[in-house]
């Protein structure tokens, strides 16, 4: 399976929509994903990886399980993005960064994208900071 970047931009969507620390599985159902799709947990396995979600149960993982004969079930349903899975999210909700992602990086693993739209980000700031400090730009 390959990461798709819309779905997985969708996906953080879900986090940063929240008016919780932690977002509940149910909100991801409200949202139009199947929790128990191979899409989903392929690309919320690949976040977990990257530690971009956690549990909020404390040492645990995600809270899923996947049985011999391929089915999963969650056994947590508080879920929260990281700081890093933040910086994330945030960067790849820029227009801009998310156009040259999905045109340039579009077979990308994940670690790529975050750091180029790491790189990205930090290239768009310093243009901001740019116009504060140099008065002629």
């Amino acid at each position: 399976m390959r990461i798709d970047q819309n779905y997985l931009k969708k996906l953080l969507n879900v986090f940063l929509e929240s008016n919780k620390y932690y977002t509940e599985l149910s909100e991801f159902n409200k949202s139009g994903f199947d929790i128990l799709d191979d899409a989903f947990l392929f690309h919320f396995k690949i976040l977990e990886d990257q530690m971009f979600v956690e549990s909020c149960v404390e040492n645990r993982r995600l809270g899923y399980q996947v049985s011999g004969d391929g089915q999963a079930r969650w056994e947590s349903n508080m879920i929260r993005l990281t700081a890093a899975g933040h910086d994330f999210a945030e960067s790849i909700n820029k227009a801009e960064i998310f156009e040259i992602l999905s045109n340039e990086f579009k077979d990308a693993s994940v670690s790529t994208l975050s750091n180029v739209a790491k790189e990205l980000m930090r290239g768009f700031a310093q243009k901001q900071i740019k116009k504060y400090f140099d008065p002629n730009s």
